[in-house]
């Protein structure tokens, strides 16, 4: 179950051959630690400080389809990008791929049900772990960014600059379609709001 996990620390690249060459089943539950890792973070309400039972079921019942969605959505975002640095891969391999960048949030799932239970069955003050729980998602976030890098260097055969610069290109993409996005909503809410008045 966590060959994957082994394998991504001691050879990123070779962890991104392994989760090609092997179907979700042999690696899910590692996923399913990552997702829930990531999601939990997301779950903390960021005036409180607390992590809610909601939050924590949520991030069960999500865990695995946020991986995938996560996965599809990045993964053919940069595959795209990619192709203007040259890249030679498939939208499949780097969907498959994105997996191995996920994996630092493991680690953030066990701190994340300490700091539930600490905060909601000992009513511990929250001022400490939430400095910890910030300075692990900043170190996450750095690892999460080079494996990022490798598993694109490695699935579309480029360097590491044009991995670097297919990363920034995604992220501007990603930014580009978030805008779209808020700004049909916005638009959508505006003539729906005019006409319930009219």
């Amino acid at each position: 179950m966590f060959d994957l996990f082994k394998i991504a620390w001691k050879s990123p690249r070779e962890a991104v051959h392994f989760v090609n060459d092997h179907s979700f089943s042999k690696y899910w539950f590692v996923m399913f630690l990552a997702g829930f890792g990531n999601l939990s973070y997301a779950s903390i309400d960021p005036e409180t400080g607390k992590l809610t039972t909601i939050g924590i079921l949520m991030a069960i019942i999500f865990a695995i389809p946020s991986v995938w969605i996560g996965a599809i959505v990045a993964g053919f975002v940069t595959h795209i990008a990619a192709k203007l640095f040259g890249g030679t891969g498939t939208f499949k391999a780097m969907r498959k791929g994105y997996y191995v960048s996920l994996l630092p949030y493991v680690l953030a799932t066990p701190l994340a049900i300490i700091y539930f239970i600490l905060i909601n069955v000992t009513n511990s003050e929250i001022n400490v772990y939430s400095m910890i729980m910030a300075l692990l998602l900043f170190v996450i976030g750095i690892v999460t960014i080079v494996l990022e890098v490798i598993v694109i260097s490695e699935v579309e055969n480029i360097s590491i600059g044009r991995a670097i610069g297919t990363m920034i290109v995604t992220i501007i993409f990603g930014f580009i379609i978030v805008m779209i996005i808020i700004v049909a909503i916005i638009a959508i809410l505006a003539v729906g709001g005019s006409l319930l008045q009219s």
